[in-house]
């Protein structure tokens, strides 16, 4: 539950430590935990977005509003095809690393 109120902190530090946590303990049975992930997928901040989108990869579901949220983050965006498109990514740009991770 704390976990889960971290994720709204006005801090993004704060909300990505708190999905680094979900993500590594994998506690998915805690009903709240799912709205939450969601909500972070429409963050104002692109790398909390991009650590939503990687916890709701380790969790492994194929809910339907899942999957349409992560279609919605990714806007069309392609995963590199290569690890040579890989290297060349701006990791700087936060938006685009959440698109490529959705």
């Amino acid at each position: 539950p704390v976990l889960v109120g971290w994720m709204a902190h006005e801090n993004l530090h704060v909300r990505r430590v708190a999905l680094g946590a979900v993500r590594r303990l994998g506690a998915w049975e805690h009903q709240p935990l799912l709205p939450a992930l969601l909500r972070c997928l429409a963050d104002e901040s692109g790398w909390v977005r991009h650590d939503a989108a990687w916890a709701l990869e380790a969790r492994g579901g194929r809910e339907p509003e899942v999957l349409d949220a992560l279609r919605r983050l990714a806007d069309a965006t392609k995963a590199p095809a290569s690890e040579a498109e890989e290297l060349a990514l701006d990791i700087d740009d936060d938006a685009l690393m959440a698109r490529v991770q959705a």
